[in-house]
């Protein structure tokens, strides 16, 4: 290209031309790209936010678990489900 440039006296214009073609490629070239990255972006850091906010309630969650599953009660104490159930036969009762 460069002697076809020579020959015809037009070096300057040539490389003007030749740069703006391969600076229009390589722009095209990085915005395909970036379209493709983006999305998987996207997920990497929702991954990453989830991961951080399941290791934070995990620990909490499974205290929790601990703290009412093995809880001693006296004998003769009720759970709070078992002392507010409600009487038989007064829930099918319709008040006057």
């Amino acid at each position: 290209m460069i002697k076809i440039g020579e020959r015809d006296r037009r070096v300057g214009v040539d490389a003007v031309e030749s740069r703006d073609f391969y600076e229009d490629e390589v722009d095209t070239a990085i915005a395909s790209l970036t379209s493709i990255i983006e999305p998987l972006m996207i997920i990497g850091v929702g991954s990453m936010v989830g991961v951080i906010v399941i290791s934070m309630y995990l620990p909490m969650f499974s205290m929790s678990s601990r703290f009412t599953d093995r809880r001693q009660r006296p004998s003769g104490e009720k759970s709070y489900g078992e002392a507010f159930r409600p009487l038989p036969g007064l829930s099918d009762r319709r008040r006057p």
